[in-house]
């Protein structure tokens, strides 16, 4: 017959089990760390070979990140990639259309992302540019200079890039918070408060896109496009060094766009009423 087990031993068994316990769960811990990395190298080989132009090899990396985080990030960013990618003016595949579908995708599936703000803004434009579409094949030749503009404007967004200034963190986390509450009128008064402190450094380029970016809003009542455009404008030429500069600079030129088209609908107007008489 075996002996019987003493409190003893029964306690030293414990302590082993405790002790597997832990090191297999830190092993897991440890190994998502790993992935996470991984994972944030692969997202940076893919925006490499975005800005060498080999889209296709780009496109295939950010669609095996969304398939392995299709709800979690950074399935959101994979998305935002995917996007940029299709829409890239340099793309000789650019499916408008299609990166619009990865845009709606981003804001239903990850509504709390910090590109959800981004995802909205841009189907708010492509809604408006659909609309000026549909008025160019109602009117035929006279809006086909604009229809070769719109088609030719240059949409790409330049990479987020990680800033390690807390500043800058900050201020776009309360920036998205103030958004997300419709709050546009204390976010230019908050960004503008930044803006007289900073001058032309940091985060004053933060605060300058803030500006314009509020102004754009879909949600806003004092939406104005002219505004927009006049910050984005400072901002490229008082902070160039900035990380904001080429979503400035592609902001500009779709603004400008829609601006112009507008004009072209007021002008086709006109001489439909001086037809009239």
């Amino acid at each position: 017959m075996g002996r019987k087990q003493t409190g003893k031993g029964k306690y030293l068994l414990f302590n082993a089990a405790l002790i597997v316990t832990l090191f297999f769960s830190g092993c897991t811990f440890f190994q998502e760390i790993m992935e996470g990395e991984q994972v944030q190298d692969k997202m940076v080989q893919g925006q490499k070979f975005r800005g060498e132009g080999e889209y296709d090899r780009s496109i295939q990396i950010f669609q095996e990140i969304l398939s392995a985080y299709p709800h979690k990030p950074p399935g959101d960013q994979a998305l935002r990639e995917l996007a940029l990618t299709l829409s890239h003016p340099g793309n000789p595949r650019r499916n408008y259309p299609e990166a619009l579908v990865f845009w709606w995708k981003l804001q239903k599936d990850f509504p709390l992302s910090p590109y959800a703000e981004e995802a909205r803004a841009w189907i708010g434009l492509n809604t408006a540019y659909g609309d000026v579409r549909r008025k160019e094949e109602k009117t035929g030749s006279q809006l086909q200079q604009a229809k070769t503009l719109m088609e030719a404007c240059k949409t790409q967004l330049g990479e987020l890039k990680t800033d390690p200034r807390l500043l800058m963190a900050d201020l776009l986390a309360r920036n998205q918070k103030l958004w997300a509450q419709n709050d546009f009128d204390r976010a230019l008064e908050e960004n503008q408060a930044v803006l007289a402190k900073y001058g032309h450094k940091p985060p004053a380029d933060e605060a300058l896109y803030a500006l314009g970016f509020t102004y754009v809003q879909a949600n806003y009542p004092k939406k104005d496009y002219q505004k927009a455009i006049f910050y984005f404008k400072r901002l490229l030429k008082e902070i160039p060094q900035s990380l904001r500069t080429e979503e400035a600079r592609a902001w500009v030129q779709i603004l400008e766009l829609w601006e112009r088209s507008k004009q072209i609908d007021l002008e086709i107007e006109n001489k439909r009423k001086r037809f009239r008489k």
